[in-house]
């Protein structure tokens, strides 16, 4: 069955950015919900053939920026090639005929973007030999025929990170050049409530890339009335997370637990243990942060609350597409110690193109764990 439903131009807050112009959507989902229905879905979304190009690796930071936007943004759901370079009105993910959801079965879907997994489909990905793949492959794509489960659904973007305090070496050194990086703004698939996170890839002068994570909560956020909290900048992200009281986590912490051994905390010792231009820093020198905490910009929180009751929120990507290129998304927090008490502010990450969902962001691009 189909739906579709008009929304007119409109504009909120004076950032002026506005939402889909007229966009006819029309929405359809296929499928009997069955586990075998679900499998054949996301086999077809598997990682695909490496497509990068073979001296990519010897590029320079910004280099490899450029080519991975291009790579990445070329590739968005339902739209032209080019539209999220150019800034054109983007088509609405949610219409039928976009990747995402051909052949979804139906109710699998949420609107939020997150996928409700049976345990059955994550059963191989949580295998201690395959799971090490996520801590051990060094390459910003993905292993062809790799399976993306834990945050199936996401947006890409072009970010510069500005260190500018701090006493931290390597890529959180302080008064060095800004540092382009890749982030994927994604929620878990597998949360009870939306759980937004993010990885961020910095980029290094002709050496591999090194991977920053962080979150809010395994379990997701809520509003103080106990509703789920669709607004994706709410809460700030950080490297150590909370574990988890419920036994629903429990497969998952049992497989990560096997190959790491506290898999509540992202350290980030392998990020302040080289520069962007590529040379290393003494291990005697390191100096890196315990405690890493991602901000968000108080004007994007307003402009997702500012949307709080239209249809439209519920689906994160979406509004994020909205958001131009040139945005500061977080300032970034440090600390030598894991007490938030002890965080000072060391920089900015900022956007540098836009904000959009592809099928590369999702199947493709590979963010190599620290252990």
């Amino acid at each position: 069955m189909k739906s579709a439903r008009r929304w007119g131009s409109f504009q909120k807050m004076s950032i002026g950015l506005a939402f889909v112009a007229g966009c006819e959507v029309a929405v359809e989902t296929e499928g009997d919900g069955s586990e075998e229905s679900i499998r054949t879905y996301f086999a077809q979304h598997k990682a695909k053939a490496a497509t990068l190009p073979a001296a990519y690796e010897k590029q320079t930071g910004l280099q490899k920026q450029k080519v991975l936007t291009e790579w990445l943004m070329s590739t968005e759901y339902c739209g032209a090639a080019g539209d999220a370079q150019n800034g054109n009105v983007p088509r609405d993910y949610r219409t039928f005929g976009c990747r995402l959801f051909q052949g979804m079965p139906q109710g699998q879907f949420d609107p939020i973007g997150g996928v409700r997994f049976v345990w059955q489909l994550a059963t191989g990905f949580l295998k201690a030999d395959n799971l090490a793949v996520s801590f051990d492959r060094s390459n910003d794509e993905m292993p062809e025929g790799r399976l993306r489960v834990l945050h199936p659904i996401g947006s890409v973007v072009s970010v510069d990170l500005r260190v500018t305090g701090g006493n931290y070496t390597g890529v959180f050194a302080q008064g060095s050049a800004p540092v382009p990086g890749i982030a994927r703004l994604s929620v878990a698939g597998l949360a009870p409530n939306f759980a937004p996170g993010m990885a961020v890839k910095y980029l290094i002068d002709g050496k591999p890339s090194v991977n920053s994570f962080a979150m809010f909560s395994l379990t997701g956020q809520t509003t103080p009335a106990g509703s789920t909290d669709y607004n994706y900048f709410r809460h700030g992200f950080t490297n150590i997370i909370e574990k988890p009281s419920s036994s629903f986590f429990t497969p998952l912490i049992t497989a990560f637990t096997a190959v790491k051994s506290d898999p509540f905390e992202l350290p980030v010792k392998h990020v302040a243990s080289i520069n962007a231009d590529g040379t290393e820093v003494a291990p005697s020198n390191v100096r890196e942060p315990l405690l890493v905490l991602y901000k968000p910009n108080p004007r994007l929180t307003a402009y997702f609350d500012a949307f709080a009751n239209e249809d439209l929120t519920k689906d994160f990507r979406m509004i994020l597409r909205q958001i131009p290129p040139g945005w500061e998304l977080y300032t970034v927090w440090a600390s030598p110690t894991r007490d938030a008490k002890d965080l000072v502010q060391i920089g900015t990450l900022t956007s540098k193109s836009y904000i959009a969902s592809t099928s590369r962001g999702d199947e493709q691009i590979f963010f190599r764990h620290p252990r």
